[in-house]
């Protein structure tokens, strides 16, 4: 069995539910403080409906922003090479051998990486010594790409020398 992968990863729906879960918690003991004062029921409805939509919509965007599809390569070494790929809609604009063009960069894992076996949070660092995070859920990649990634971080932490 070899480490060698090439993945892609793609924007993780459950990380969007859990946070939106967070904020429903958030919203619901508003409501559960608010509940105690001598307001209005509909003036209390009011906050929290509109602290409901202006969070949500600020969460999203920024979910959207935070993003970025991502592909990392694994040589049989170990050796990681991080490509940064631009958002779907700069790909639209862009051509296909631009987009090819980009260049990877040469990248090690590093001691705060937490490999779970349902939740991937790996810290990557670069030759300039600039910290990538990258957050991989299970519905980031396929079963089995996700099979492989871990097995691949959990042979890297343990041959990597510092």
């Amino acid at each position: 069995m070899t480490i060698a992968l090439h993945i892609t990863t793609r924007a993780s729906r459950r990380l969007l539910m859990a946070c939106f879960c967070m904020l429903a918690l958030v919203h619901m003991s508003i409501w559960l403080l608010l509940s105690y004062k001598a307001m209005s029921l509909v003036f209390i409805c009011l906050i929290v409906a509109s602290s409901f939509c202006c969070s949500y919509c600020l969460v999203f965007r920024y979910w959207q922003g935070i993003q970025q599809i991502r592909q990392l390569s694994i040589s049989a070494m170990g050796e990681m090479i991080l490509y940064l790929l631009p958002q779907p809609e700069m790909q639209k604009d862009m051509q296909m051998r631009e987009v090819r063009a980009l260049k990877g960069l040469n990248v090690r894992l590093s001691h705060k990486s937490r490999i779970w076996p349902y939740f991937l949070s790996i810290f990557l660092l670069d030759e300039a010594g600039k910290e990538h995070k990258l957050l991989i859920l299970p519905d980031s990649l396929s079963p089995a790409a996700f099979r492989a990634l871990r097995v691949s971080l959990i042979w890297i932490s343990q041959h990597q020398t510092m």
